[in-house]
């Protein structure tokens, strides 16, 4: 009884090992797959900020075009602007075409997409004419800016 009882101890001791060996084996590929996925992760990772850093630069680079537009289209409202502003006390000039001029100016302007700050005015750029008295028009120019209050010459 001795020698079975032996036997059977080493059959469960080989059992135990071969458990014990399938485990271990099991442990280290689940290892090796988490290994691989974290490696995939990472360069996931690497890739996303990439992609977030070019996108941050080409909207950094886009607001820096924009803001040089503007400018652009500031300085060229302000020297329109002044032109007008420079026919409108010239007495010699028709204010019929001035004004006709300046609404081919703000029909090609709304064409491109924008409109005036405040379209249902008159140009920004052309004279307006109040009269005062039958003799004797007055004209208010409007400044460049956006301003609420024109400029009484």
């Amino acid at each position: 009884k001795a020698v079975v009882s032996t036997q059977s101890t080493g059959v469960r001791e080989q059992e135990r090992v071969k458990r014990t060996e399938k485990l271990l084996k099991e442990e280290h590929e689940r290892g090796n797959s988490l290994l691989t996925r974290v490696k995939d992760l990472e360069v996931q990772n690497s890739s996303l900020r990439s992609q977030i850093s070019e996108g941050a630069l080409k909207r950094q680079s886009y607001l820096d075009n924009s803001y040089r537009k503007s400018a652009e289209i500031r300085e060229l409202r302000g020297l329109v602007g002044d032109s007008f502003n420079s026919l409108a006390k010239d007495p010699a000039v028709d204010s019929s075409v001035l004004q006709h001029e300046a609404g081919k100016l703000d029909r090609s302007y709304r064409g491109r997409g924008s409109s005036p700050t405040r379209s249902s005015s008159p140009s920004r750029y052309s004279p307006r004419l109040r009269h005062t008295s039958p003799e004797r028009p007055v004209r208010l120019l409007t400044s460049p800016k956006n301003t609420s209050t024109p400029i009484r010459r």
